[in-house]
């Protein structure tokens, strides 16, 4: 009795273990390299993964027919019928083609007229005079405030310790903006944080605004949008705007406009002194507000032949001296360890006829 229970352990033993069968798989790419992380299913059964070879197993498998699916991001699906077992031991090798979407048909239809680029309308967004004499009140230094609360304009600042800033439009670099003054490219096309902040606002007319690409009319650094600072024309009547700021950080500004016309001629003059000393708000010896001394003068004259003619003569000079970072340095205090400084100087003195 003891024999024949011995013998029906050995065959029970003897079919489990004929029924545990390994499937294994080695999935590759085109170019033969292992793909790591390829999901492998087994219908009914589970899946696994790939390891860092491309190889994946799963072990009791019983006998019969199953469906493998290899899957992985990128790759085109692969699909397949096994029987189990299998007569090949080895591992089975699958290739992997990578997964291209086509796009559907673009067509692109287009309407040629006689008007041209110059003449077709753009929507432009005016800042008038009083939102310029509200924010001229804020900062009158320069540009920046007024530019800021502007929706869908951005000044960002481009260095702690220089200060300078960039104007950024529908969330692109500063240098796709165009700056231009009276129709004209400002500070020779340089569309920098340099421009902004040299730029004062005491004879602003009005701000123009583009958002947009508008580099047909404009030029390669209009992709972004441009900026349109318009200047003040004299009257018949004299005008005159003097302005003193002083403020608890040190900033000190003074400046003044002076225009009037006459039946021949007329003038404008703007002048206008910034002085910024170096400010440490939390006392860590590197500033927050660098050192920095500006001067922008600019007088203008106009000529008027006739009713329907102006001639404008005029001629600017904008010198600027900025140094920011270690507040010993700045101060000219020699001390060990203390080396660090950002020093930029800018002198232009660019000259304008139009007609």
């Amino acid at each position: 009795m003891k024999n024949i229970l011995m013998l029906l352990l050995a065959i029970i033993s003897t079919q489990t273990i004929y029924g545990q069968h390994i499937f294994k798989t080695i999935v590759k790419d085109k170019q033969e390299n292992p793909l790591k992380g390829v999901t492998v299913t087994i219908s009914e059964i589970g899946n696994v993964i790939t390891d860092e070879n491309g190889y994946a197993e799963i072990n009791n498998l019983s006998s019969g027919k199953f469906s493998v699916t290899w899957s992985y991001v990128g790759f085109i699906t692969k699909t397949d019928t096994i029987n189990i077992p299998l007569n090949n031991t080895d591992p089975i090798l699958i290739i992997m083609k990578p997964e291209e979407e086509e796009l559907d048909e673009v067509i692109v239809q287009s309407t040629r007229t006689s008007r041209t680029i110059s003449n077709t309308p753009t929507r432009v967004e005016i800042i008038d005079g009083e939102e310029l004499d509200e924010k001229n009140n804020m900062r009158p230094a320069n540009v920046s405030m007024l530019l800021h609360e502007s929706t869908g304009i951005q000044v960002q600042q481009t260095s702690a310790t220089s200060a300078n800033a960039s104007l950024r439009i529908q969330g692109l670099d500063g240098r796709y903006t165009q700056l231009l003054k009276d129709g004209y490219a400002n500070f020779g096309n340089f569309a920098n944080g340099l421009s902004i902040l040299e730029i004062p606002p005491l004879d602003l007319k009005q701000v123009e605004v583009i958002k947009g690409p508008a580099s047909t009319l404009y030029g390669g650094g209009a992709i972004a949008g441009v900026v349109n600072f318009i200047s003040k024309m004299p009257g018949d009547d004299f005008e005159g705007d003097i302005m003193l700021n002083q403020s608890n950080i040190g900033q000190t500004n003074i400046g003044g406009y002076f225009s009037q016309r006459g039946k021949k001629m007329g003038y404008a003059v703007l002048g206008l002194l910034n002085l910024q000393r170096p400010y440490d708000v939390d006392k860590d010896d590197f500033s927050e507000l660098p050192k920095n001394n500006n001067f922008t003068i600019n007088p203008r004259l106009f000529f008027y032949p006739n009713e329907s003619t102006t001639i404008t003569l005029g001629n600017s000079l904008t010198s600027s001296n900025n140094i920011g970072g270690d507040i010993h340095v700045i101060k000219e205090e020699k001390k060990d360890g203390h080396v660090y400084y950002e020093k930029i100087k800018h002198l232009e003195i660019p000259a304008r006829l139009s007609y």
